[in-house]
């Protein structure tokens, strides 16, 4: 899908839109967590999701390991169980990657390069070269905070970092929200789709409602990869949720030309467990900028004309629902 290509789907028909489920950042035995990754990934396809990223910390995966008569990294030994597990379950996508630090903007997760590399990333430059030998992976910002924001925005890093967690943690205990540090990254130009992790360190992946939704025509690895790259994922809290956003018949993730005076939204919406209450439009500086209230409504199709200011470039709408649960589209951006 390029950034001005109009969406293929039926944008009045959830039926037609398939949504697949899965936790984007984890950790096994290998690092912090328990399990080893076989067993997480069995844990996680047996709880129903669809796709399960595992992200040791890397400082870990240099460390070797026996398995069946031989020593193996820790790196090496993941990227085994990872080919074993896809072999053996064709409805579930498993993926390695792996955590690291970066001076000062915080930690990201790696995902799907082809090795990894121990220690913190001070310089950023050296990190983008990495990368273009890693071409088919690509970069997640976690936990955001004040001191990602101080991150300058380029053209180039933005193609390789793809998404930022906007909620993690495990829903209904340790879970925190960061969509407000999410909205200051848009202001500064950053491009991303918005996920929500469980960062699991214990024996219980997929034990909770907050997932991230991917977009896909068809589960499959690169279909995975090719919806991250796109922004094409959205943060919830109900594994039930269908969410599907248009802006002038462009999806989510989507680069509107910058000519764009008006918009006209398309907003699918539906949980048959915990109903839509209220829906905003948020657009720069996490402004409001429609609102529908009092809903409590279980499916909703909205359409809402918007004339585009000229300090408007971005927007996503915020999804309240019963519970206390939220939603987050990604957004969809004017060029």
């Amino acid at each position: 899908m390029g950034k001005h290509d109009k969406c293929s789907m039926n944008i009045f028909n959830l039926k037609d839109i398939n949504i697949y489920y899965g936790i984007p950042s984890c950790y096994t035995n290998y690092s912090k967590g328990y399990g080893n990754p076989y067993e997480a990934f069995s844990h996680g396809y047996h709880n129903n999701l669809d796709f399960l990223f595992i992200t040791d910390i890397n400082n870990y995966l240099a460390k070797n390991i026996s398995y069946n008569s031989k020593t193996l990294s820790r790196w090496k030994l993941s990227s085994y169980f990872c080919k074993r597990f896809s072999r053996k379950k064709e409805n579930f996508v498993p993926l390695i990657g792996f955590e690291t630090k970066t001076t000062p903007y915080g930690d990201i997760n790696i995902i799907n390069s082809k090795n990894f590399f121990i220690g913190d990333v001070s310089n950023i430059d050296l990190l983008v070269i990495w990368m273009l030998n890693n071409k088919d992976a690509f970069v997640i910002l976690k936990h955001p905070l004040k001191n990602t924001l101080s991150l300058p925005y380029n053209n180039t890093l933005n193609r390789i970092i793809t998404s930022v967690e906007v909620c993690y943690g495990s829903f209904g205990g340790r879970y925190i929200r960061r969509d407000k540090f999410f909205f200051k990254l848009l202001d500064k130009g950053w491009k991303l789709g918005t996920i929500n992790s469980q960062d699991n360190i214990k024996m219980d992946f997929g034990d909770y409602d907050n997932v991230t939704g991917v977009i896909t025509h068809k589960l499959s690895k690169q279909n995975i990869i090719y919806s991250f790259r796109n922004r094409l994922t959205f943060s919830s809290e109900s594994r039930s949720l269908k969410l599907c956003f248009f802006a002038n018949n462009f999806i989510m993730g989507s680069i509107l030309p910058k000519e764009t005076s008006s918009i006209n939204f398309s907003i699918l919406i539906e949980d048959k467990y915990y109903s839509i209450i209220k829906i905003e439009i948020i657009s720069n500086g996490g402004k409001v900028i429609h609102s529908i209230d009092n809903l409590n409504l279980n499916r909703i199709k909205y359409i809402y004309e918007h004339t585009v200011t000229e300090n408007q470039k971005w927007f996503l709408i915020k999804i309240y629902q019963s519970s206390d649960k939220i939603a987050l589209s990604s957004p969809i951006f004017i060029e």
